[in-house]
């Protein structure tokens, strides 16, 4: 509470059936609450048909800094009884429902306060019962107190190409909603948001816009893909973007030719991504390996979704880590970087393309659907900040032999750019020698796996001298371990611990392949007690520090398809420091 007994920070979710426009009435109070200078945190799922099903856009809202998707829910805005049904368990004890009295009738064992808005028959008058959702925005806009101005402007931006019945409709629907709201706002006014802390320069971006927005600042002149949830909007926001900088975009057949695209592009010269997620990631396997055979940049995205095999395509989980790191015919060598929030995004992405670059090998970036599509208000990038790096070419000048795929100290050799005389070179998916040639004797197969891995062994290097990712509290006992979108649960829960008297670091590292095996040693090694928290059922990253580190930590999993609240982990940090 602040100190005029009104929330802090307000978790707001809006639940029915798909087509119902229950994400665009989350998106258009969430833009609305962002640019109004509010902290924005959302999440969504969405079913994986068409139409129908149990669709749910949920955002958290405050006057200050908040990290994550927040714990109970103090209003659930439910347009029908299915939104109920599964939903309303999730209320905080002094949490509200609205709903719709011609759609959802709530049981008598529901015993939190509950207010009727009848969003079907406001919408009817306004002209049409598709405008439901507008009702509810600007219900909750008047609940929220978020300025009308802002999301006025935010409905004409979506409905103004669709004609001016269709808008005036939508924007009466909006305005019928603040009316109805009127009669609760006394009693309500514990949900009214403070003003803002201050209006910083932010932009608002999903991890997936974040991601292509990176992919840009890096200089990525190719991205191909094929269409898959939840990597798509990454080739969408690409597709209308990329080409202003110069740059291709491709939607091919399938990932396979998607990601054999972008490597002939990295073999011409050019910087290129391919977005994909699990599903497309085993199709693209083979070639990832090919990638780290021949030597060639490439940035692979996989946005990881709930499995195994078609699993659940709207859901989330951390499980694609062990075929990231380890899948493959042969043992083909690859940099996995796992960004951590919205902002990280776009960081993480130009370090992923400066990676690719420097050292001449695939690296994939392990998102997954929780960070692709939650929107954050974020302090706009300082791009002039940014530092890009390209690939080593050759002196084109030099008459002396070249060899692509020289041994050297460090495992890097020049690449050629197609069109030098005397530089024409072979990439080859077979073992090759310096030249290219395909060769197949023992000794040259053990020089060129060991100049391969060589290359990530000096990253692993560079890596124990960093410690961007170590949050460490003095006196602290506990350890917590934790990687990708976790990150906001993570800190929220550390600081439930603090304020209770319970001291609690945190190692989050966005690089996963290749570890800094001495410095996780060193780190670990301070602590009783370490809890590693990840979204899968197996404890992968656990288990991969029990193999390279020969440590056993606590594991902390969730596969469930829903991520971590911050209560889940302060819950086991109190049971693991008893």
């Amino acid at each position: 509470m602040s100190e005029n007994g009104n929330l802090k920070d307000v978790v707001v979710r809006i639940g029915g059936e798909g087509g119902e426009g229950v994400m665009s009435a989350g998106e258009i109070l969430t833009y609305s609450a962002a640019r109004s200078a509010y902290r924005i945190f959302t999440f969504r799922t969405f079913p994986a048909e068409i139409k129908g099903g149990l669709a749910m856009y949920q955002f958290r809202v405050s006057p200050y800094d908040i990290f994550s998707m927040g714990d109970k829910l103090n209003i659930l805005m439910a347009f029908n009884q299915e939104a109920f049904d599964n939903y309303s368990s999730a209320l905080a004890e002094d949490g509200v429902l609205f709903y719709d009295p011609a759609e959802c009738k709530p049981s008598d064992s529901f015993t939190k306060k509950k207010y009727e808005v009848p969003l079907r028959e406001l919408a009817m008058a306004s002209g049409t019962h598709l405008a439901k959702n507008m009702v509810a925005t600007g219900f909750l806009t008047a609940i929220l107190g978020i300025p009308v101005e802002e999301s006025e402007k935010q409905i004409i931006d979506k409905f103004k190409r669709k004609g001016e019945k269709l808008l005036q409709q939508n924007l009466t629907a909006f305005r019928s909603g603040i009316e109805y709201a009127q009669k609760y706002l006394d009693e309500l006014e514990r949900f009214r948001l403070g003003k803002p802390e201050g209006k910083d320069k932010r932009i608002i971006l999903s991890g997936n816009q974040a991601i292509g927005f990176g992919a840009i600042a890096a200089g990525c002149k190719v991205a191909v893909g094929y269409p898959i949830t939840p990597a798509s909007p990454i080739l969408e926001f690409l597709a209308r973007h990329l080409p202003k900088f110069g740059g291709k975009v491709i939607q091919n057949e399938d990932e396979i030719s998607a990601l054999a695209t972008c490597i002939g592009a990295s073999f011409a010269g050019a910087k290129v991504i391919t977005p994909t997620s699990g599903p497309g990631l085993a199709l693209m396997t083979e070639l990832i390996t090919y990638a780290s055979m021949a030597e060639l940049p490439v940035v692979i995205v996989d946005v990881q979704r709930a499995g195994p095999s078609t699993g659940m395509p709207s859901k989330t989980e951390q499980t694609d880590l062990y075929h990231v790191v380890f899948g493959g015919p042969g043992e083909a060598p690859r940099i996995v970087i796992a960004p951590a929030h919205v902002s990280d995004c776009f960081y993480q992405t130009v370090r992923a393309f400066n990676l690719a670059e420097e050292y001449q090998m695939p690296v994939i970036i392990l998102s997954d659907q929780v960070l692709a599509y939650q929107t954050e208000a974020i302090p706009k990038p300082d791009i002039e900040s940014v530092k890009i790096i390209n690939r080593l070419e050759p002196d084109y000048e030099s008459l002396n032999s070249y060899l692509r795929y020289k041994i050297t100290e460090s495992g890097l050799a020049p690449i050629a750019v197609p069109g030098h005389p005397g530089f024409e070179y072979i990439a080859p998916g077979l073992e090759h020698n310096e030249r290219g040639a395909p060769n197949y004797t023992p000794k040259v197969h053990t020089e060129m796996q060991k100049k391969r891995f060589r290359k990530l062994e000096v990253l692993a290097e560079k890596l124990e001298n960093e410690n961007d990712d170590y949050y460490e509290v003095m006196g602290a006992e506990i350890l917590i371990i934790a990687w990708g979108s976790t990150y906001g649960a993570v800190r929220e829960a550390i600081k439930k611990a603090e304020m209770n008297g319970i001291k609690v670091s945190h190692y989050h590292p966005r690089i996963l392949n290749p570890l800094p095996k001495r410095k996780i040693k060193n780190i670990i090694g301070s602590y009783d007690k370490v809890i590693v928290v990840e979204q899968n059922y197996n404890g992968q990253f656990a288990n991969i520090l029990r193999t390279f580190v020969d440590y056993n930590p606590i594991k902390l999993n969730n596969y469930g398809g829903i991520p971590f609240t911050s209560e889940e982990i302060y819950n086991k940090i109190i049971e693991v420091a008893r």
